[in-house]
């Protein structure tokens, strides 16, 4: 993982995570997926963004 890789993660929210990056993180900070991730309603991320996204 590169430097700039690792700032973009920790400065912003990733719109995805590819689940390879997500266990390195957490093998490197010695934590869980449940330590890093934070849900966020649908509704809440609509209005910060003002676009609607579908998860399938």
């Amino acid at each position: 993982m590169t430097r700039e890789h690792v700032y973009r993660l920790a400065t912003k929210t990733p719109q995805r995570l590819n689940t390879e990056v997500l266990v390195a993180l957490c093998d490197a900070l010695g934590c869980t997926a449940n330590d890093l991730i934070v849900p966020v309603a649908e509704s809440t991320r609509q209005a910060k963004t003002g676009t609607w996204t579908s998860h399938w």
